[in-house]
């Protein structure tokens, strides 16, 4: 009796991630209302979650890109709704994912409790993706889910993702730290977007991301101009420099291109071809 005692008293004790479950279902559900049938129920860690399909719908097919929103923002709001109507028209297939809620006013700690539940939805989410046929598929993260993806990627580096893509990635003390720790271990090419205000006054966590990503030739960080806290008229630019850089890496797969000389500047990434 003792010994089932102490194993509740355990069980009890242990760190339970501060999830909002509610809310999490009623975006679902008011997503559904909205997009209709671009609307998908997933699993992940016994949980189900919405996301949003979108097919590419001309051109030349490119593959799939799979877009994690910040946590508690909807994936048909803001900056990744543009982007995932953008890239459809350039020939890629989005899946844009519900990330696990927070809490109100939960701690750092908190929010880094949910990574493991962020993890296991990316992963639901590429083998939705992967039942198209996508040629390679990209991740997208804004703010957490730019720590989701990171942490994915460093995790699983054999999960088969070409490239990811970070937009305002947190600069928080401690989510940064697990930032910077993921993004030591990744060497896939990195697309690195300071895309707000905020973002772009905080040169010394980009500076610690570039540090970080040193020994990775295809680490790029782009300063994207004039942005504004709601991103106004650049949410299609962002669109546009994703497809183009993304397409530039699949084609150096397909043709060598020559590297930089070591030491020599980043070079800028120019417009996306339309």
């Amino acid at each position: 009796m003792l010994r089932f005692l102490c194993v509740f008293l355990t069980l009890w004790t242990l760190p339970v991630p501060a999830q909002d479950l509610g809310r999490e279902i009623q975006m679902g559900q008011e997503m559904e209302l909205r997009e209709g049938r671009e609307t998908l129920w997933l699993e992940a860690a016994g949980v189900r979650f919405a996301a949003l399909h979108r097919l590419a719908i001309g051109g030349r097919k490119r593959g799939g890109m799979l877009l994690v929103p910040d946590s508690g923002s909807a994936p048909d709001a803001g900056l990744l709704q543009a982007i995932r109507l953008v890239l459809p028209e350039r020939g890629w297939n989005t899946l844009a994912i519900v990330t696990p809620i927070a809490e109100p006013d939960a701690s750092e700690q908190r929010i880094l409790d949910l990574m493991p539940l962020g993890v296991g939805r990316i992963d639901a989410g590429l083998k939705q993706l992967r039942n198209d046929p996508s040629t390679a598929v990209a991740l997208v993260g804004q703010g957490i889910g730019a720590l989701m993806v990171a942490r994915f990627v460093a995790e699983r580096p054999d999960a088969g993702v070409k490239a990811l893509v970070l937009i305002d990635a947190p600069s928080a003390p401690s989510l940064d730290a697990a930032l910077l720790e993921a993004l030591g271990k990744i060497k896939s090419p990195v697309l690195d977007v300071l895309a707000n205000r905020s973002s772009a006054a905080e040169p010394e966590a980009a500076l610690q991301r570039k540090r970080a990503q040193q020994a990775n030739s295809g680490y790029r960080q782009v300063v994207v101009a004039d942005a504004r806290g709601d991103y106004g008229e650049l949410r299609e630019t962002l669109g546009n420099l994703i497809h183009g850089w993304m397409s530039r890496i699949l084609d150096a797969t397909l043709e060598p291109r020559p590297t930089a000389a070591p030491g020599s500047a980043p070079s800028p990434v120019p417009a996306a071809d339309r």
